[in-house]
């Protein structure tokens, strides 16, 4: 019996080391894997906080864009419009060569009238030929001036 207690000592002591050797090597073992967890953990915070940046880039990108729609569509009205300024500016400077040639014919027909009205009266021909010759060039949109040439009146 004696050698049976050796035996079942010895075999326990055997068990106990092999299991404290164990025990160790989970404790070790824990040991690595909770500064993994830490480490996983830690870089988790880092994934979550570069998809936060990017989430922040992608709607900057998206503004950004939007922003660059917004010149595009100004730059193309700003176009439109300077081509339709242009067109205004030959109107106007059509209008104003208009108005100018207006202005002198104006000026033109303002002397005619004041010469025609500072003529002295027509003196009446005695004879019935010369009248019925006047009737005629006064019906024929002309009048006869002092020197018996006819003009066109100032009113046809």
């Amino acid at each position: 019996m004696k050698s049976v207690m050796r035996q079942l000592s010895t075999n326990i002591t055997l068990v106990n080391d092999t299991l404290s050797k164990k025990l160790q090597w989970l404790a070790e073992d824990e040991g690595k894997d909770h500064k993994s967890v830490i480490g996983l953990e830690d870089l988790s915070q880092n994934v979550s906080a570069r998809l936060t940046t990017l989430e922040g880039s992608c709607v900057k990108s998206a503004v950004h864009s939007a922003l660059n729609n917004t010149v595009g569509n100004l730059s193309l009205q700003v176009t439109n419009g300077e081509k339709e300024l242009s067109k205004l500016s030959g109107k106007v400077t059509e209008l104003q060569t208009q108005v100018n040639h207006l202005e002198r014919n104006e000026t033109l027909l303002l002397s005619q009238i004041s010469r025609i009205i500072s003529k002295p009266s027509l003196d009446i021909p005695a004879s019935s030929e010369a009248v019925s010759s006047l009737q005629l060039q006064t019906t024929e949109g002309t009048e006869v001036s002092g020197d018996d040439s006819p003009s066109q009146s100032a009113f046809n």
